[in-house]
């Protein structure tokens, strides 16, 4: 339910922001509050509806798309890279933190014989509050950048975007066969063989992923009778040592290129399975 909402939410924010950095955060958090309510009040209540309809709103909650833009639209292009991998340290970071909370509210809850504080629903209590904090915060502190208001703003920033795009479309590697990338054209997305093959790599990582997290509980309570919190530090463990891989990543490229570097991780991907 959370990742068919996300890719619903996707093409929604991806128009707002176009308006709205605000606005759309808004919306992203409140429906990250409700939705953590009823996952939480699910089990007291007894409703599988409850947590579906709580799973939902999560995924429009998913605010990546949002944040992925801000970077983009916000940062100078020398910026723009430190604040991507800025991006993808804090996503690894929430990865790893996720499972340790998740472990330490198990052991607190365990012995808990309240119905509204059981392991099962403790994380969504805590992160509907998480929720409703950054919120407040985020009504209170937030401001849009400026945007272009007049026509002639609009011009004179059609006109600076317009010269920047045509050295960020610059190939970094030179034109093919001595022809003027001017005369070249655009290769269309559905032709462009690196993007296409970068973006399937991405979707089998991201869909291993999702299968390890969501078949951790099942497997290893069934061959090796862990419980929640160990589950939880095993999670941890393996959220963490992405970290090392992004820091590596970033301090080979500086001596190997893309093309090196990703046949490398497929080779290494391969042996590991």
């Amino acid at each position: 339910m959370t990742s068919v909402a996300a890719l619903a939410s996707t093409l929604l924010y991806s128009w707002w922001t176009s308006y709205s950095y605000k606005a759309a955060l808004i919306f992203a958090s409140t429906c990250s509050v409700i939705g953590n309510l009823f996952y939480a009040a699910g089990l007291p209540c007894q409703s599988l509806t409850l947590v579906m309809i709580g799973r939902l709103l999560n995924g429009f909650g998913s605010a990546r798309s949002i944040n992925r833009r801000y970077v983009a639209d916000s940062y100078s292009i020398a910026e723009r890279t430190a604040a991507s991998a800025a991006f993808v340290t804090a996503t690894a970071l929430g990865m790893a933190t996720g499972p340790a909370l998740a472990s330490v509210l198990h052991v607190a809850s365990d012995q808990s014989s309240s119905v509204f504080w059981q392991p099962e629903n403790a994380p969504g209590w805590f992160m509907f509050t998480a929720w409703v904090i950054y919120l407040v915060c985020l009504i209170w502190k937030f401001e849009d950048p400026p945007r272009p208001k007049s026509h002639k703003a609009e011009t004179d920033s059609h006109d600076k975007q317009t010269q920047g795009t045509k050295e960020e479309r610059r190939s970094l590697l030179g034109s093919n066969n001595g022809v003027p990338e001017e005369e070249e054209g655009e290769t269309p997305m559905c032709c462009n063989i690196p993007v296409i093959i970068t973006l399937i790599i991405y979707m089998v990582l991201k869909m291993v992923l999702e299968a390890v997290l969501s078949s951790e509980s099942n497997l290893t309570a069934l061959y090796f009778g862990w419980e929640g919190n160990v589950m939880g530090v095993h999670l941890t463990i393996l959220a963490l040592l992405i970290l090392p891989v992004n820091f590596g990543i970033a301090f080979l490229a500086q001596w190997y290129f893309d093309r090196e570097l990703i046949i490398g991780l497929l080779v290494a991907m391969f042996c590991g399975e």
